[in-house]
């Protein structure tokens, strides 16, 4: 028996790690969901939403690098600021 958590691991991990269950002679069905891994359907199921998972972050990356090339190009200044180096940090030392 699982229980779902906040903080589970991608889908291509669990894919793995339901493959190794099977391995060992252990299915895994989903009370909370229509999801049984016994099953060829389960199975491709599982296979394609370990592949819209990935096409998800896939998209989440590109998106995150454009936004950051865009406040780059716009003179924005990413992450902490380095106070030594900074003109507050001149500031400071004087």
């Amino acid at each position: 028996m699982a229980w779902p958590s906040p903080r589970s691991s991608t889908w291509p991990d669990l894919v793995v790690t339901l493959k190794e269950l099977a391995e060992l002679g252990i299915g895994f069905v989903s009370l909370t969901e229509a999801f049984d891994m016994t099953t060829p359907t389960g199975r491709a199921l599982a296979g394609m939403l370990a592949a819209f998972a990935e096409f998800e972050r896939e998209i989440m990356r590109e998106r995150l690098k454009a936004g950051i090339a865009q406040a780059r190009s716009k003179g924005i200044t990413l992450g902490s600021i380095d106070i030594f180096t900074s003109a507050l940090g001149s500031k400071l030392l004087q």
